[in-house]
């Protein structure tokens, strides 16, 4: 009853699991194995696992499943590795997989749990190419206001001033008519942005990625919107210095 009990846990694990004999040959799959690669159960069991990878990664993947195999001792369970899958339709995908080994009366047992991860994959890839968008028309932006002069700093070299409010980037300091301001780290990186590109226009995606290194999203935009509240609230009556642009984002006004 047991033996009944625990292979229903199996089958109903979230995360398709296997269990791979001698060779690397396929002793259980559970049903996330053959919804995840499109393989009955029948067609995987007595194979190799090696079936599962690409055919241009299968000498690595061979090597290190021999290695984990073979090595001497207990071996302790690896853990969150990415691999290269390949299904039954010959489409690929990461899977993040776990493996660990027992012993038992018919020789060592690898249990190997695995997900497919390539959505994961996906989001970051899309993050990335979203942030680099994201990063070259800030530059362009910021390179077409250099031409034309109109982001250079009225304070001493090196130093950002708005009126009396003055950032020192290399000593990472803020002041307001020489009194030092506590800012917090966000709070600083935030009106760092502002000085060091007054009248640049920042979208809130922007100062998502520059600020917090976060991709879009529309509640974290509401936190570009709740630290911009706050600093202004810090910066009393030179909050005005952070303009609204609406419908856009934010800027540091060069002048009144």
């Amino acid at each position: 009853m047991e033996n009944v009990a625990f292979h229903e846990l199996l089958e109903a694990a979230p995360d398709g699991i296997m269990v791979v004999g001698d060779g690397g040959t396929i002793l259980f799959v559970n049903r996330q194995v053959e919804r995840i690669f499109g393989y009955a159960r029948a067609e995987l069991l007595g194979q190799t696992v090696d079936r599962l990878v690409p055919a241009r990664y299968r000498d690595a993947h061979r090597t290190r499943r021999t290695a984990f195999s073979t090595e001497p001792g207990p071996r302790a369970t690896q853990a969150g590795m990415t691999f290269r899958a390949l299904r039954k339709n010959t489409s690929e995908f990461d899977a993040e997989i776990s493996v660990s080994s027992v012993e038992s009366p018919e020789g060592t047992r690898v249990i190997v749990v695995l997900r497919d991860v390539s959505e994961r994959t996906r989001q970051e890839q899309m993050r990335q190419e979203q942030f680099a968008r994201l990063r070259e028309g800030l530059l362009r932006r910021m390179a077409l206001r250099q031409r034309t002069n109109a982001d250079v700093p009225d304070g001493p070299a090196g130093v950002f001033r708005w009126r009396a409010l003055e950032l020192d980037p290399i000593r990472r300091h803020v002041s307001i008519a020489g009194i030092t301001l506590n800012l917090r780290r966000l709070e600083y990186r935030l009106i760092a942005t502002f000085l060091e590109h007054p009248e640049t226009v920042f979208t809130r995606d922007e100062l998502l990625h520059l600020v917090w290194g976060l991709a879009s999203d529309r509640k974290q935009k509401r936190t570009v919107d709740t630290h911009v509240r706050r600093l202004r609230e810090r910066l009393g009556e030179h909050a005005r210095a952070i303009e609204t642009v609406h419908g856009v984002g934010y800027r540091l006004r060069a002048s009144e």
